[in-house]
């Protein structure tokens, strides 16, 4: 397995991932407009590869960039797109909803 470099990891809960690499996946435009997530997708969503619990795994890069600009774990919530893009990654489109009994509630 790969090792990160030291200056560009960084670690949010459980999970570790690379800046740099990161956030180079990212176009952005204007707070109005989509920034255009520009890595690896799948049908219903952006990913990222990170490292969760020292294991590799894939997760939604939007929950990844959550976790880099906020400095906050996101475990149990969802992340909602205003602009219903899936592959934006602006967080001025961001809504965070918290899950309780298969339900959202915004926080």
């Amino acid at each position: 397995m790969r090792s990160i470099k030291p200056e560009s990891k960084r670690t949010v809960g459980e999970w570790t991932w690379n800046s740099d690499t990161l956030l180079k996946k990212v176009v952005k435009g204007t707070e109005e407009e989509c920034w255009t997530w520009t890595g690896s997708t799948g049908p219903h969503s952006n990913l990222f590869g990170a490292i969760k619990n020292g294991r590799r795994q894939m997760t939604q890069a939007t929950r990844i960039l959550y976790r880099e600009l906020y400095n906050e774990d996101v475990d149990g919530y969802e992340i909602q797109h205003t602009c219903k893009n899936k592959y934006c990654v602006n967080p001025s489109h961001w809504r965070k909803y918290k899950i309780q009994s298969g339900k959202w509630w915004k926080e």
